[in-house]
């Protein structure tokens, strides 16, 4: 049997007792951070971009557009056969999470459960201003 090569990654930051208790502490905020940075670059983008421009002049599949937005999430969850939730840290954004459970493989070492974040980022022309990223 051919033994895996180390990557990077393990070389810099072996799973050492110390690293994995450093990490649990770590990770019980880094997705909140995560996502906190995206939904604020989302803002950005509306505020720097859309804001600059006039949506509506948008000449080609608009209807097929809007229908897409009103209908994502619930795609979501049929596709992935799974139920939505919204995002507590995030109730006026466009953001729900789904929980799983997948087979761990021998000799891995991440979790059978995980959490997916569905985010929407609608183009639109308003700006989000009063919409909090926290």
């Amino acid at each position: 049997m051919i033994r895996r090569r180390q990557t990077i990654s393990e070389l810099r930051w072996p799973e050492t007792d110390e690293f994995m208790a450093i990490s649990k502490d770590w990770c019980e905020t880094a997705s909140i951070n995560i996502l906190t940075f995206v939904w604020k670059g989302y803002d950005l983008l509306v505020n720097e971009v859309f804001s600059e421009i006039d949506c509506s002049q948008a000449e080609d599949d608009i209807e097929r557009d809007i229908t897409q937005l009103h209908k994502a999430f619930t795609n979501i969850a049929k596709k992935v056969s799974c139920t939505l939730n919204n995002h507590p840290d995030f109730p006026e954004r466009d953001h729900k999470t789904s929980d799983h459970q997948r087979v761990v493989p021998p000799g891995k070492s991440y979790p059978a459960e995980f959490r997916c974040h569905h985010l929407l980022l609608k183009i639109i022309a308003k700006a989000t201003n009063n919409i909090p990223s926290v």
